[in-house]
């Protein structure tokens, strides 16, 4: 027996799947006796999604969802849930755009009825799938970009109900939750936080040696903290100062950011001055202990920083 609250969406739905028409209260016929032979809607209701597609690891990505599929017959007219794969191309502006093609196709006979007498079904959305889908590996794609899934349903009829001819309401209205698209971001982790131990040698050729910390802002962007408190790992005290941690008196401050997009690390924002920095080069040790970066700015300062974790976890694939 359904829930009342399942009986309000199923209200809901038949309101805004049957056509909008003014019934008499009288006797008086109905003068639309074409009404039950014209066509009404089917959407498949999400209940819940999660999961990834993780650059770093493709074979245990995947997107699990399940829904359940409402009608004017409580889902049981709904024949087959069709879904279509297309890679958004975002690193180079859709320059390699692929798709759409045919991904999976969910019979009726693989519904499942629930305890409310709807069909669903859940189903899964592997990463390693979805490259296949257009015989990729993971050179040819980008972590940003996206796959995008879209539904058709098919009724029994032959009729069939997608983004395109389905309303906002049923799609985006939170007791519908139509599901016809899934945009899934291929994301890369990024954890590189933590203290880290220093040695720098500065465009001045003195060495300084100390530590800071790389803070986490989100989205794979960091901030530094500690004695350099700054993107100059104490090039400033070897050159500026006398060599001492803090001699110097000033670092570059401003908005620098590292920004770590896949493993490939780069610089963002400018020093107080407006400063901009980059690096010449980035490399890790054989061991996986020490990541070193070459790095300019458009000043002229420059120098080669040698970085080791002191909680002693490797570095990943830096470049």
């Amino acid at each position: 027996m359904m829930t009342s609250m399942k009986k309000y969406i199923y209200f809901l739905m038949m309101s805004a799947l049957a056509l909008g028409i003014t019934v008499s209260c009288t006797d008086e016929p109905n003068p639309f006796d074409e009404f039950d032979d014209l066509g009404k809607g089917a959407f498949a209701r999400k209940l819940s999604s999660d999961g990834t597609f993780n650059f770093f690891d493709i074979p245990n990505s995947s997107i699990v969802t399940e829904v359940e599929f409402y009608d004017e017959n409580k889902g049981k007219n709904v024949s087959e849930y069709r879904w279509t794969i297309a890679y958004i191309d975002k690193a180079n502006g859709g320059a390699n755009n692929a798709g759409p093609v045919d991904f999976l196709t969910i019979p009726s006979s693989s519904f499942v009825v629930n305890s409310d007498g709807l069909p669903g079904t859940t189903f899964t959305f592997s990463f390693q799938a979805a490259l296949d889908a257009f015989g990729f590996t993971l050179a040819d794609i980008n972590g940003g970009d996206t796959f995008r899934f879209s539904a058709t349903i098919v009724k029994s009829d032959g009729s069939t109900f997608s983004f395109s001819n389905t309303g906002g309401n049923i799609i985006s209205s939170s007791p519908f939750s139509g599901l016809f698209i899934m945009d899934v971001n291929v994301i890369c982790p990024s954890s590189l936080e933590g203290v880290l131990d220093y040695t720098t040698v500065a465009w001045c050729d003195v060495t300084i040696s100390s530590t800071i910390e790389w803070v986490a802002d989100g989205k794979g962007k960091y901030h530094v903290e500690g004695n350099s408190a700054d993107f100059d790992y104490g090039a400033y005290d070897a050159c500026y100062g006398d060599g001492t941690v803090g001699s110097a008196g000033f670092y570059p401050e401003g908005n620098l950011q590292l920004i770590d997009a896949c493993n490939v690390l780069s610089m963002g924002g400018a020093s107080q001055w407006g400063e901009k920095y980059w690096f010449n080069s980035v490399t890790v040790s054989g061991d996986s202990k020490t990541l070193t970066l070459d790095w300019e700015n458009d000043y002229g300062e420059a120098g080669v920083t040698d970085l080791k974790r002191q909680d002693g976890a490797d570095w990943p694939a830096l470049k």
